[in-house]
């Protein structure tokens, strides 16, 4: 919508065209949208799958749609500060702070590839801060989420 409002603005013409287009692609994604939470939903359906047969999981395989079906997600996301993602890789200076080793990789720019997370989730409130980061390979930011020893502490 707010490109229709500065396509408005710039070409003081008709809009009703546009206005038309939009509703259009809205009615569109509200007919794609599901209220479901999709990776948790597939990691159930992982787990459940885990205590079929391979019998059973063949069978499904074989009537299975081969292209998924697409849905539209709304989701949430904050707005980072890129001050503090900086300044938590500047501080790690290309080493993991959860093992201690060096970035797996470097990034197309030839920076050392770490991931910036959050002690304290933002969805739990916390804050986005130096304090509350660290950077972390992939393999340990995983960890930090899933990992037994982490999944249930949001503080870590």
């Amino acid at each position: 919508m707010s490109h229709i409002v500065y396509l408005q603005r710039k070409t003081n013409g008709p809009e009703a065209a546009l206005h038309q287009v939009h509703d259009g692609f809205v009615e569109v994604l509200k007919g794609m949208a599901v209220h479901e939470t999709v990776v948790e939903n597939l990691d159930a359906a992982v787990r459940k799958s885990l205590k079929s047969s391979a019998f059973e999981r063949r069978e499904r395989l074989a009537s299975a749609n081969r292209r998924p079906e697409q849905v539209v997600v709304l989701t949430r996301a904050f707005r980072r500060n890129p001050d503090v993602i900086v300044e938590v890789l500047l501080r790690a200076d290309g080493t993991c702070e959860g093992c201690g080793q060096s970035a797996p990789f470097q990034r197309a720019d030839g920076t050392p590839y770490l991931e910036v997370h959050h002690r304290r989730r933002l969805a739990d409130g916390g804050e986005d801060t130096v304090e509350n980061a660290i950077a972390l390979c992939p393999n340990c930011h995983r960890e930090r989420h899933y990992g037994i020893n982490y999944a249930s502490d949001a503080t870590k």
